[in-house]
């Protein structure tokens, strides 16, 4: 039930919600389900970065733990994943990757860039906004994977 909404996918939900309607294939259809995502192959990837709502959160199965995106890119090989606990804010993660994406460029650790970067930003909003809002714009991010790469 966890999915990615991509270039295509309105007119698949168009689809879904017409009497009789007919969709097209799952593979072109414009929306990724974590699970089509754990058959899908991503050799080499060290980082991908799902900066969108809840990109954390996934169904608890029995004997499994959870079933979500990170898992998913994780089966698919993927190294590390950056992803979010709770819904974000449009204009502060922009701000947020901003600064994320600079400490990658110039060689920092995936988890020592992000952690710079959320207590930058912790610092900003706090000043501006107090402190209960800028743990709710940039703490909600988080790395899941083996964080043992930079960026090349």
């Amino acid at each position: 039930r966890v999915g990615l909404f991509l270039a295509g996918g309105q007119r698949t939900l168009d689809a879904w919600n017409q009497p009789g309607g007919k969709a097209p294939p799952s593979l072109e259809d414009g929306i990724v389900f974590a699970a089509e995502l754990s058959q899908m192959r991503f050799p080499g990837t060290e980082l991908v970065v799902l900066s969108a709502c809840e990109t954390g959160l996934g169904d608890v199965e029995s004997g499994e733990g959870v079933m979500g995106f990170s898992r998913a890119l994780e089966t698919a090989g993927v190294a590390n994943t950056l992803i979010t606990l709770w819904p974000v804010d449009d204009l502060a993660t922009v701000g947020f990757m901003g600064g994320f994406y600079e400490k990658l460029s110039r060689g920092v650790a995936y988890g020592e860039a992000l952690q710079t970067t959320q207590m930058e930003e912790l610092l900003k909003f706090r000043n501006s906004d107090g402190i209960a809002a800028s743990i709710r714009l940039a703490a909600p991010f988080q790395i899941v994977g083996s964080d043992s790469s930079v960026l090349q």
